[in-house]
């Protein structure tokens, strides 16, 4: 059942960045519930429970179709959950009420940016000082999958101010989670160091991928900012 979840996610691979970097790197914390009478037919839930002692709630996202997955609703863990789901599908579940929704946007390999001419200009129109960029890449966690696994450190005195780094990575994309001290804030730091970032995975043949909530605009500036397009979203429920 795993194998035949990757390769199906696969085929949609920008739409299912997480959940394929679970299937394949933390396998124990994923389970799908599927529609018995469908057979071979992938219908159900993909469940991905939530990191321990973390904030993370238990997700479930829809595979395949809504009216079948919607009757088997009731067979996953009810503790702390919250369902994927897409906006038309979210007018037709009952039990269930509406979070919120999350925006994913992607960077696109064709920008023409460089690295190091946003280093430059960055560092040169700042008035920050003494600043310096440190990139770090820890051990690959798939040669299969090009994993580069990159982060970067913007320091200022040698005291770490911002970063951004990769959470999940799979064949074609790299999810990211950027951080800024709140002294820090709305200098444009942000959309640097995701612009910078954005350079360095289109080198490998990769694309970004962002997850926003929709109350988070500070996020959704930086993204937009820094020239990535929103190209879907989903429903949260709970």
């Amino acid at each position: 059942m795993k194998l035949r979840l990757v390769n199906y996610l696969l085929t949609q691979e920008q739409y299912f960045v997480d959940e394929l970097y679970q299937l394949v790197f933390r396998p124990e914390s994923v389970r799908f519930f599927q529609a018995e009478k469908d057979g071979d037919v992938l219908n159900g839930w993909l469940y991905l429970k939530g990191q321990e002692n973390s904030a993370d709630w238990h997700l479930a996202r829809l595979i395949g179709q809504a009216e079948t997955a919607f009757e088997i609703a009731g067979r996953l863990p009810a503790h702390e959950l919250q369902l994927l789901v897409s906006e038309s599908d979210s007018e037709r579940i009952t039990g269930f009420e509406k979070i919120g929704r999350i925006f994913w946007y992607q960077s696109s390999i064709d920008n023409g940016a460089k690295f190091k001419d946003l280093q430059n200009a960055f560092f040169q129109e700042n008035s920050f000082k003494n600043l310096k960029l440190v990139r770090k890449e820890a051990p690959v966690l798939n040669e299969n999958w090009n994993c580069a696994n990159i982060s970067l450190y913007l320091l200022q005195n040698e005291m770490m101010i911002a970063y951004i780094k990769t959470i999940r990575e799979t064949p074609n994309f790299v999810e990211v989670y950027i951080e800024v001290t709140p002294g820090r804030r709305e200098r444009g730091i942000g959309t640097f160091l995701l612009s910078a970032f954005s350079c360095l995975v289109h080198e490998i043949g990769k694309k970004v991928s962002y997850a926003v909530d929709e109350s988070n605009l500070a996020s959704i500036s930086i993204a937009e900012k820094a020239g990535l397009t929103r190209y879907f979203s989903l429903v949260r429920l709970g």
